[in-house]
């Protein structure tokens, strides 16, 4: 750091303070705390010199970082504003909550780059739920961080026909997903959900979702 610069003495003081959280084996909640607000502080004050001294200098700690941000997820209102925080942070990832009333609205969303770093995608369906928009999330190579996935379906009550019911599944293949999340559906092939790719989940809910005999006989297998 330049220490002839205004505000040079401050940053100093600053970094200094981020250098010791980075260099701890693990952060607690406090320190989380404290760092953002650090980091938000400083790249305000100097854009320029944050991206040259300051970020450049946490890639080096991105593990910190993936730790953190693998189960606290930034709320997030517009994707693109992904762009912001990752000129704060060498890693993180969102959460993502919109209302689907055409399907091309989930699929402009999977078209963005910016989805990458989606972690949790929450969607409340006002329209039917395909199969193809199923898959269109399983195959997308902007879901490759997808840790949790909720469809809300209970607007409507939509009722999932079979083929929508065995494209499911493919969302479970998804590489870092663990938990996935079905509200308000009415499964007409509950039965497709037990299927091998199953065992990649660590939590399965199925929340006020209907089938005809299926579901217990689903739960306790």
């Amino acid at each position: 750091l330049d220490i002839h610069t205004p505000g040079a003495f401050m940053d100093r003081d600053a970094f200094a303070e981020v250098r010791s959280y980075m260099n701890r084996p693990k952060l607690s909640a406090l320190d989380w705390y404290a760092l953002k607000q650090l980091l938000v502080e400083a790249h305000q004050a100097n854009p320029a010199r944050y991206a040259a001294q300051w970020r450049p200098y946490l890639d080096g700690f991105r593990h910190h970082f993936e730790e953190h941000f693998d189960k606290n997820f930034l709320d997030i209102t517009y994707l693109p504003d992904v762009k912001e925080l990752l000129e704060l942070y060498p890693f993180v990832l969102v959460r993502s909550e919109f209302t689907v009333s055409k399907t091309r609205i989930l699929y402009n969303e999977l078209e963005r780059e910016s989805f990458r770093w989606v972690g949790q995608l929450v969607l409340h369906m006002h329209t039917k739920l395909p199969a193809k928009a199923i898959t269109s999330i399983s195959t997308s190579p902007n879901a490759v961080n997808l840790r949790e996935i909720e469809l809300d379906l209970s607007d409507n009550h939509s009722v999932l026909d079979e083929r929508t019911c065995r494209a499911l599944p493919s969302l479970f293949t998804l590489p870092k997903l663990h938990t996935f999340t079905l509200v308000g559906a009415t499964l007409l092939d509950a039965n497709a959900l037990a299927s091998p790719e199953l065992e990649s989940l660590e939590t399965l809910r199925l929340l006020d979702t209907i089938t005809e005999n299926q579901l217990p006989q689903l739960l306790d297998s």
